[in-house]
């Protein structure tokens, strides 16, 4: 055997030669179409299935989107007033509890007003309920145009108004008076012009204050408006208070 230098390889290497065992045979030209046909055809089920689920995403949303819009349309009806679109009496508490705790935490009064139209069943009577609905929206709209915009106002039902009046830097009867005095202001509606007078009965509350007696003391507030001759606005004292407690004493 040949003796090869020190590093060599002692064997002989042959050139490799690949052999490729079971190899398909090239596709035919109908193989080919079938297989592009069959390409087109996912591709398009993909792209439907796509477009059908994205239709059906927005759908979900818009379906969401009403559902959302209707229990919002279904609060507001529940806590406002069909006629004037004020928030009705279930508004006007709770408005008064956050009112409440709040000031609890900031240690400032606020007040309650009760409001009414002077002899509005006279002014329905005579002059029918379409117009005296009409003068109870545009009562709404003057009275919101004398108030602060942090103020609320709600319609209890008739002719009864209440007013939420946060703390503020002026006096809470002078600004009732204001109220009762542009309500004698002629109100006009379409073609009708309005002139009323109406009473008005406040009650001062703080953090401590019970909003169901906080509302007793407006409307005991207000009925001394009316005995006083209407067309005013008087603010509730414990006086008041211990005449109606006399007045049940004696009526019993």
């Amino acid at each position: 055997e040949e003796q090869r230098p020190l590093g060599w390889p002692n064997r002989v290497f042959q050139v490799w030669q690949e052999e490729r065992t079971h190899h398909a045979r090239p596709w035919s030209s109908v193989e080919i179409a079938t297989g592009l046909a069959l390409k087109t055809l996912i591709q398009k089920v993909i792209i439907t299935n796509a477009a059908h689920f994205e239709e059906l995403s927005v759908t979900l949303a818009q379906q969401r989107d009403q559902l959302h819009q209707s229990r919002e349309e279904m609060r507001h009806r529940a806590l406002h007033d069909t006629l004037t679109g004020l928030p009705n009496r279930a508004h006007f508490r709770e408005a008064l509890d956050k009112l409440i705790q709040t000031s609890q935490e900031e240690g400032r009064p606020f007040a309650v007003a009760l409001l009414d139209i002077d002899h509005f069943k006279t002014i329905n009577d005579t002059l029918g309920h379409d117009r005296g609905d009409s003068l109870l929206r545009g009562v709404a709209r003057r009275i919101n145009e004398i108030l602060p915009e942090d103020a609320l106002l709600a319609r209890f039902g008739g002719d009864e108004f209440a007013v939420l009046l946060p703390p503020m830097a002026g006096d809470f009867l002078d600004l009732a008076r204001q109220v009762v005095v542009g309500l004698r202001q002629p109100i006009e509606v379409g073609e009708d012009c309005f002139t009323i007078t109406s009473s008005l009965g406040l009650a001062v509350g703080n953090g401590d204050a019970d909003p169901t007696e906080l509302l007793k003391q407006a409307d005991l507030a207000l009925y001394r408006a009316k005995a006083e001759g209407r067309n005013c606005a008087c603010p509730f004292d414990s006086h008041l208070q211990t005449a109606v407690l006399e007045r049940a004493a004696v009526d019993r």
